[in-house]
């Protein structure tokens, strides 16, 4: 089927691939066996709106996941067409479907850690972990040569106690698919673990800072009030190894 995909559907993407009878093949080389677990564990505790795992099987080392295709668009595309109303449903849906995630047990020995128990991934830090507390998971975030100011800021936020939660934690606006004005997928679980609670509030304001409407879709979607968590993980994002990335994030 790959060889067939390939040529009835070309595509420059690297990492994912239609399929022929409504199938994506994707290449799992960052995150393993992880987002085919994730995608299982959706499926088995919500009725989360996502793929739907087929079969992942290994090849030249990677793991390629085989899912159902999703319909809809992604929200970048169409969000400009949305109607206040529609906005308004778009936070109430996300906010569902962050209940439920939040439902599903964790049944690695870890605290944070992906669905396998192992290293989580991050497209901002790369692979961390497993941690069994939270002072480890933080003092990964934290660069080597952070300024002392910075670090002293961080620290009372985080020694707050978080609770940990599944997470799909890459939750943007590519990631979110829409059909006729309604949330109808989210989609690329390769992130997807067991992170402090914060973690998908701040994720999911990665990238839209200064998008006054995304933004508000965001804080619509989370009851608690997450913005000393943001607000350091800002200030971490700008110092990071990765500021390139964060600024192309910002802006793109």
């Amino acid at each position: 089927m790959s060889k067939v995909g390939k040529y009835f559907y070309p595509s420059d993407h690297a990492l994912v691939r239609r399929l022929p009878f409504g199938l994506y093949l994707k290449s799992c080389a960052r995150s393993g066996q992880n987002e085919a677990v994730a995608l299982q564990l959706v499926e088995e505790y919500t009725s989360v709106p996502a793929p739907l795992w087929i079969d992942d099987y290994e090849e030249n080392g990677n793991i390629i996941l085989i899912m159902t295709s999703v319909r809809g668009q992604p929200l970048r595309s169409v969000f400009h067409r949305l109607s206040y109303q529609e906005r308004e449903q778009l936070s109430k849906d996300l906010k569902t479907i962050i209940c439920e995630l939040r439902r599903i047990p964790n049944q690695t020995p870890y605290r944070f850690a992906n669905t396998l128990g192992s290293a989580l991934f991050d497209h901002r830090v790369g692979k961390f972990g497993p941690f069994i507390q939270a002072s480890g998971f933080h003092k990964h975030l934290i660069p080597e040569h952070t300024p002392a100011e910075t670090r002293r800021a961080v620290t009372p936020i985080h020694s707050r106690h978080h609770s940990s939660f599944f997470t799909h934690a890459d939750i943007n606006w590519s990631n979110i698919f829409i059909d006729q004005g309604r949330l109808v997928a989210l989609v690329d679980w390769e992130c997807a673990g067991y992170y402090p609670e914060y973690w998908e509030f701040t994720k999911a304001m990665y990238g839209i800072i200064n998008d006054e409407a995304m933004e508000k879709i965001v804080r619509d979607t989370f009851d608690q009030d997450y913005t000393d968590e943001l607000e350091v993980e800002e200030k971490l994002w700008r110092e990071s190894p990765w500021v390139k990335h964060f600024n192309y994030r910002y802006h793109e």
